[in-house]
């Protein structure tokens, strides 16, 4: 899971090397931060089941937007309006590097 959630934050920061690296390891673990807000407000929630699997006791059974693919693209295009927005120069870049988790095309204006 380490290697999952950071190693395209370190990709993306050779990517785009004026947003901060903090910026991406916050991007990469979004849905798991909102995940933990949502569940202590009653949003989202799981349930621990001894022996669910091998090597985890939950059972997430409710998490519709911070886990489902609308969900996840809504949080993603917030979080990367977010980071846009201290951006003067290239906001449609940022944007989309932080959301997509991609980086863009080189090719034309960057």
């Amino acid at each position: 899971m380490l290697v999952g959630h950071y190693g395209p934050a370190f990709a993306l920061k050779g990517a785009e090397r004026r947003i901060p690296l903090w910026v991406f390891f916050v991007a990469v673990q979004w849905m798991d931060v909102l995940w933990s807000a949502f569940v202590a407000l009653g949003i989202e929630r799981f349930r621990i089941v001894p022996g669910f699997t091998a090597t985890n006791v939950l059972d997430l059974y409710y998490m519709p937007f911070t886990h489902s693919l609308p969900g996840a693209a809504v949080l993603a295009l917030v979080l990367s309006a977010i980071v846009a927005a201290f951006y003067r120069e290239n906001r449609g870049r940022v944007l989309i590097v932080v959301a997509r988790g991609l980086p863009p095309s080189r090719s034309g204006s960057a």
